[in-house]
């Protein structure tokens, strides 16, 4: 049975960076035969259409643009896990760079990539950018960072079930949670909210954070896959029945 871990919406530079540490010791423990960053890894608050207009357009760094935070982070990962398949799939948020190269600076469109930006092909990371569909793995669970929007957890990826028509795995939310339903034909459809992993003091653009922080794990067999959800509690967090403290 291979094993599978799948991270959203760190945020980097506005990380957690206790809650990370923990996931980092705890994947080198578990060793995934398969790591998929389902988006919105780095922040990407400056340049974009968000800072546009203020100062921080122009003083604020790319966050990996000095090999540190994001890029560093990244290739810690691929150094703990050699032989790991690793892709990538963009979030809204890494989307903001193209956003603004299109605007700003039409010719280098092509060169200004996510990819060119953390080395993703130095690294061995499969990429996929933000708004194609979404991507197949395993037993029919489909990853895509997501679009669709509500309230609560659970409540966004049964959206992203009903456009899609297949089970799926979202980030976006920041939420964590999980959607079923079984069809008169015997169809089931699952679908998981990855959570989130950043420093909600950091993520000052809303008064009250519904938001639940974690990961998802998973394990595969042949066209089977089972997910779970890796919830933290404050800073504590079970794994594989046993507790650990960020």
């Amino acid at each position: 049975m291979e094993k599978w871990a799948i991270i959203n919406d760190w945020h980097i530079p506005k990380q957690d960076n206790r809650k990370i540490a923990l996931w980092m010791k705890l994947m080198k423990k578990w060793k995934p035969d398969h790591i998929t960053i389902n988006g919105d890894f780095d922040d990407m608050e400056a340049p974009s259409r968000w800072t546009a207009g203020t100062p921080a357009e122009y003083t604020e760094r790319i966050s990996i643009t000095t090999q540190t935070d994001a890029v560093k982070i990244l290739n810690d990962i691929r150094k703990d896990h050699p032989d790991a398949n690793i892709d990538w799939l963009d979030g809204n948020h890494e989307h903001r760079i193209y956003e603004y190269v299109a605007k700003n600076a039409p010719a280098l469109v092509d060169y200004i990539t996510i990819p060119s930006i953390f080395g993703l092909e130095n690294l061995g990371i499969e990429y996929q950018k933000y708004g194609e569909p979404p991507k197949e793995k395993f037993g029919g669970m489909y990853v895509h960072h997501g679009q669709k929007i509500s309230g609560n957890a659970g409540e966004s990826v049964r959206k992203e079930i009903e456009h899609y028509g297949v089970s799926m795995i979202m980030g976006h939310t920041h939420r964590m949670g999980n959607y079923n339903v079984t069809y008169f034909d015997g169809r089931k459809l699952k679908g998981y909210e990855g959570g989130h992993m950043t420093d909600v003091k950091q993520m000052d653009y809303a008064p009250f954070h519904n938001w639940q922080s974690g990961f998802l794990i998973g394990y595969v067999d042949g066209d089977r896959c089972w997910i779970d959800l890796c919830q933290f509690e404050d800073n504590s967090l079970v794994f594989e029945g046993k507790l650990y403290e960020a």
